[in-house]
């Protein structure tokens, strides 16, 4: 009975141990920082990128961190007389003064003048939607969209996330951005923003589609009268983007047209804004360099002869070798070559030298001329050999220099008759 009433006592008597918990300064510890570290990251962080970013770029917090300004393009001027260019199911209105300066699958160049300094329109246009192309070991491409317009919404509206002021900084600092950035509609599918360009010479809209693949940019910029915002949006306003319904033939009217009638009409002034409104759009259409001919005559005519002879070099190789208009595309090479540079040649038969003059015709620098020169002897018969003219050095503005070149071991000067040359390469300094 004894034992019974024992073991009944130790039961009743019988707790479970106490387990150890934290002390007090533990749980403070614990607190403190499951307070300090999002305190850390969604306060102070932001808080340190925003004044950093700011005054390494130098520029005022109201520019760095607001979000674009939501602006209506409405007409407040008269821009001139226009000519219509059609790239890309894009219509874009050109004044009529200003001249296609470069050329290229997307983009084509325009100014009033062939000055370096001159006003600058620049058009281009895309079927394709625009991406961001990431580095595969950069940590961009886990937090940023890979759409250029997702992106750029992204970070132009970012005023707090510290990565994205990261991104919105380099994005400032890439493109020398120093303004006020604006965000406008053309039409209900057609959405950009309006950036200031470097160093406050213009403005260039980057424009999306956003119920299908497609983006344009405009940009006017001028280094001598900066472009004010007004200007611009006195011509972007006249953009006609591709609607849905838009259409990847050509009206009718342009159908009519042939590249022999289009050179016949370059040659007269009046006609020359229809001439580059019709040729560049059918350029663009078609895709055969033929078409550019009636451009390049009207270059030509407005005395664009550097940009004609880069134009002539950049699509010199897209010619069928037989086609007629071959011919006619090194012709205006040619002719716009004795409006650049001057050449005299005199060779010296006992030294195995020529002795070149060179004169440069334009206000452009010249940096680079490839020469194709060919002895002619009825003894030895025909050599030639390439030289390039200014293998150290440049031709500056309106600059006479004389130059020594040296003919190879193989050719003899000694018995030549006559001595004849070819440009086959130049170029300027931009």
């Amino acid at each position: 009975m004894a034992s019974t009433e024992d073991k009944t006592k130790k039961k009743r008597n019988w707790q479970a141990e106490e387990e150890e918990g934290l002390e007090p300064w533990q749980k403070a510890v614990i607190i403190a920082l499951a307070t300090f570290i999002p305190f850390m990251l969604f306060v102070v962080a932001p808080m340190i990128a925003r004044d950093h970013y700011s005054k390494t770029l130098k520029l005022p917090e109201e520019v760095f961190l607001k979000a674009p300004e939501e602006i209506n393009l409405v007409s407040t001027g008269e821009v001139g007389d226009t000519y219509k260019v059609l790239l890309n199911e894009t219509e874009f209105k050109i004044p009529e003064s200003f001249t296609p300066t470069r050329i290229s699958r997307d983009r084509i160049d325009f100014k009033p003048s062939s000055r370096r300094e001159a006003r600058q329109i620049t058009i281009l246009a895309q079927n394709e939607s625009r991406t961001i192309k990431f580095t595969n070991t950069g940590f961009a491409r886990w937090f940023m969209p890979s759409s250029m317009q997702l992106y750029l919404q992204t970070i132009l509206r970012a005023t707090w996330h510290p990565i994205y002021l990261m991104f919105k900084a380099q994005f400032f600092a890439s493109e020398g951005i120093t303004g006020r950035i604006f965000e406008a509609r053309w039409d209900i599918h057609h959405r950009g923003f309006i950036f200031p360009v470097s160093g406050g010479k213009g403005y260039i809209g980057r424009v999306f589609r956003t119920n299908n693949p497609g983006y344009f940019e405009f940009m006017v910029l001028d280094s001598v009268a900066p472009v004010s915002l007004r200007e611009w949006v006195n011509l972007a306003m006249r953009i006609k983007p591709p609607s849905d319904l838009a259409s990847a033939t050509l009206p009718a009217a342009y159908g009519n047209n042939s590249i022999e009638a289009l050179i016949e009409r370059a040659a007269l002034p009046e006609r020359e804004p229809e001439v580059l409104s019709t040729a560049l759009t059918l350029f663009y259409h078609n895709k055969k360099p033929g078409w550019l001919l009636p451009v390049a005559t009207v270059m030509e005519n407005r005395e664009f002869f550097a940009e004609l002879i880069e134009l002539h070099q950049q699509f010199a190789n897209s010619f069928e070798p037989d086609s007629p208009y071959k011919a006619l595309w090194d012709q205006l090479f040619n002719r716009a070559l004795n409006k650049i540079i001057k050449l005299e040649i005199d060779p010296q038969l006992h030294l195995r030298e020529l002795s070149v003059n060179c004169l440069n015709l334009t206000h452009l620098e010249i940096t680079q001329v490839w020469l194709k020169i060919t002895v002619k002897s009825k003894i030895s018969g025909d050599r030639s050999f390439m030289a390039e003219l200014l293998p150290h050095g440049r031709l500056y503005e309106q600059q006479a220099k004389d130059i020594t070149i040296r003919a190879p071991d193989n050719i003899s000067l000694a018995d030549a008759e006559s001595v004849d040359y070819q440009i086959t390469r130049l170029a300027f300094s931009r």
